[in-house]
């Protein structure tokens, strides 16, 4: 190739760069983002189905409804996020007529509104509609204002949620390394696996099994591990254990606290699915309806352990 080929086309490329930097420095120049500098302690939304309330308690804890429940920390996150930094990508009406509203879902029986509130005093008000026809962003209008702007994010997804949706799941964590002994108490079995000493080092040991079980410490490992964090595929609504078959009894031990789980049972609706099982803890409040694979993680068959 000439060498007057090879700098016209190395020419073509530096000003197809520059112009792609162009472009993408003229996008994002065009993206107004608000910020939302003040201090805030209350969220609350009215959407097309319930009020939902947010608090900071005292220790710095969100948390959700007059109950108080803890917040799912990822779906609240994100709400933060969208609260924090409204990104407007255009302004594309001003809503001052009903008409105009109502192509925007901005209408009284279609809006989202979200108060932020510092005590009594608001301090951020989103008034959310319809998404876009892509679906990615949403038209909202700020505060006071009339202004209809698009902003990148579905915010209408985000805020037609629920308060057992933004309730987290979480039923106890623990730290593996605490852990001291799990014991798993069955209608017809009952055996432990322990962390003892030996010499210098800590093994497990498996008591209430046939015969002597030499534990291979890197499946006891991981199955321990496997107990850190217990979360419920959701809450029992009225708090009460439907009548059911008992499966077992877990008891975890660290040196601190014992906690144990009462798993309960019930066939599948619709046959060929999973039963329904359903648990109480010791160290929470609520009931609630487990994955069967956290049933699985309690029904562990104690020989799996052997080495």
């Amino acid at each position: 190739m000439k060498l007057r080929k090879k700098l016209l086309l190395a020419g073509c490329g530096i000003l197809f760069v520059i112009a792609l930097f162009q472009c993408v420095a003229s996008s994002n120049n065009s993206i107004k983002t608000l910020k939302l500098e003040k201090d805030f302690n209350t969220i609350e939304i009215q959407n097309l189905t319930e009020k939902i309330v947010i608090n900071k308690q005292a220790d710095g804890k969100w948390t959700v409804s007059e109950k108080q429940y803890d917040v799912n920390e990822a779906e609240f996150d994100s709400i933060l996020e969208a609260l924090q930094n409204i990104q407007l990508l255009e302004k594309v009406a001003t809503a001052n007529s009903d008409l105009a509203k109502e192509k925007y879902d901005l209408a009284e029986g279609k809006v989202i509104t979200v108060l932020v509130k510092n005590g009594e005093e608001v301090v951020r008000t989103v008034k959310v509609g319809k998404a876009s026809s892509t679906n990615f962003q949403t038209y909202i209008t700020v505060d006071d204002s009339n202004d209809v702007y698009l902003v990148n994010r579905n915010m209408n997804s985000l805020f037609s949620t629920t308060t057992e949706d933004l309730r987290s799941k979480i039923i106890k964590e623990f730290k593996a390394e605490d852990i001291t002994s799990i014991q798993i108490t069955k209608a017809d079995s009952d055996w432990t696996l322990s962390k003892v000493q030996d010499g210098e080092t800590f093994v497990w040991q498996l008591t209430g099994v046939p015969g002597s079980i030499d534990v291979d410490s890197e499946k006891a490992d991981a199955w321990v591990k496997s107990f850190e964090t217990f979360v419920a595929s959701s809450w029992i609504a009225d708090n009460k254990l439907p009548q059911a078959t008992k499966e077992l009894t877990c008891t975890v031990k660290t040196n601190a606290e014992t906690v144990t789980f009462d798993v309960y049972s019930n066939p599948p609706e619709i046959e060929g699915e999973n039963p329904q099982y359903f648990g109480s803890c010791s160290a929470c409040e609520y009931v609630f309806n487990l994955p069967s694979y956290t049933f699985s993680r309690f029904s562990k068959d104690p020989s799996t352990f052997a080495k």
